[in-house]
């Protein structure tokens, strides 16, 4: 891994009643800043074992890659 990746961005919020419910404040609001840093924490930790193996094997940059190819699905998912 030579450079680094320009992280994958949520840059529109086109239907808010799909997001996790954690990210919504008292009002029922959400925003793109809430959904970012939610999206940025779902990828595999960098620190996992075997990450780079895996990243290598895929031929891909970066964790967040790997779950925005995956749809950001996690088998730990509660929802």
């Amino acid at each position: 891994m030579t450079s680094s990746p320009m992280l994958p961005r949520i840059v529109e919020v086109i239907d808010a009643g799909h997001a996790p419910l954690s990210l919504f404040d008292e009002r029922g609001r959400t925003s793109k800043r809430d959904l970012n840093y939610w999206w940025r924490h779902r990828a595999i930790p960098a620190s996992r074992e075997q990450v780079e193996r895996l990243l290598e094997n895929l031929r891909l940059d970066s964790t967040l890659e790997l779950a925005e190819r995956n749809f950001g699905l996690s088998l730990s998912d509660r929802y």
